[in-house]
């Protein structure tokens, strides 16, 4: 990546030609207040300490009290701002190799959970391409409720485009 005063980032892959693409640097301040709306409500940092620390024994398979709405809390301040830029790499070689379809895009993500990937794929091709179609596969359907007013909130907080259509389905792909 080589940074522009713009604010855009080259990314140049060897016998590709060179992309403009907006920099994945850490999120905007408004994600915060965004995630905490879709929630719809504000955790103090200590508590939500505890939470995530609870949350990653649970995922290590042991057993420790976490309320449901304290683990979707942890996976949506904790992880969700972490994983949401983890895909901007990979789009960001699609689209310097020009391997994306010169058509609306559409995104399907199996184990969406509150969507960081999905959602992260909206992000990075913001101005880019164009999406048209989300569509959000969980077990959870109270995950899939969290992701669709994180969506929202990002939307209203203009983080995020509007998309045309977002399906969710819980569904047990195991």
């Amino acid at each position: 990546f080589f940074q522009a005063e713009d604010g855009i980032r080259d990314y140049k892959v060897t016998g590709v030609q060179t992309c403009a693409l907006p920099i994945f640097a850490p999120l905007e301040d408004r994600w915060e207040t965004a995630l905490s709306a879709a929630l719809g409500r504000r955790i103090d940092p200590k508590a939500l300490a505890v939470m995530v620390a609870r949350q990653s024994a649970r995922y290590r398979g042991e057993a420790v009290p976490l309320a449901a709405g304290d683990g979707l809390a942890a996976r949506t301040l904790f992880w969700f701002p972490r994983d949401l830029g983890k895909v901007a790499l990979p789009v960001a070689e699609l689209v310097a190799a020009d391997a994306l379809p010169q058509r609306p895009l559409r995104v399907l993500d199996l184990g969406a959970g509150v969507g960081a990937t999905a959602l992260g794929v909206v992000r990075a091709l913001r101005g880019l391409r164009e999406i048209n179609h989300v569509t959000a596969i969980d077990r959870d359907p109270a995950t899939l409720a969290l992701l669709r007013r994180v969506l929202d909130a990002a939307t209203e907080a203009s983080l995020l485009p509007r998309l045309p259509e977002l399906v969710t389905e819980a569904r047990d792909l195991a």
